[in-house]
């Protein structure tokens, strides 16, 4: 992690996340997403890339229109969420730009594929933290946060 801290120096928050290689670098909006994009994502074992986004600004501010789940994790938990984490990265070399704010893609380990998806990854990262999550609400992004709202927060 310290040498995202070096290649983002400004930043006072880091977003990080993990997903299929050609998906994720090829639809800035969920407006271009493709039928095609989609089911070779999920039915082939490809390629995977972290992308890492941060900021400047106050991150509850800049994403309260998403209505953000917030968990707040104590030191020790959010150290294991940084060590699953940074064992997501292949290289901390970037292989192009990212999606929205200062934000790059980077080489991923893992193939992505119907089992192991951007939301089983994130569900992964939080029970590296001690949080309970379910892999089987992990399959589909709001399962997963229904249950994580469930649990640590307010439906």
């Amino acid at each position: 992690m310290q040498a995202l801290l070096l290649q983002f120096p400004d930043a006072t928050f880091f977003e990080f996340g993990w997903g299929e290689a050609g998906f994720y670098q090829g639809a800035a909006t969920i407006a271009d997403v493709s039928w095609s994009q989609g089911a070779k994502a999920l039915l082939w074992p490809s390629r995977s890339v972290m992308h890492v986004a941060t900021g400047r600004s106050d991150p509850n501010v800049l994403y309260a229109p998403a209505d953000p789940l917030v968990i707040l994790a104590s030191q020790a938990a959010t150290a294991r969420m940084l060590s699953f984490i940074s064992g997501s990265f292949a290289s901390i070399v970037p292989e192009g730009p990212g999606l929205y704010l200062v934000s790059r893609f980077y080489p991923a380990k893992g193939a992505y594929h119907l089992a192991q998806t951007c939301n089983n990854w994130t569900s992964q990262t939080l029970r590296a933290g001690g949080f309970a999550s379910s892999p089987i609400f992990a399959s589909f992004s709001a399962p997963l946060l229904w249950e994580m709202r469930l649990r640590y927060g307010v439906i």
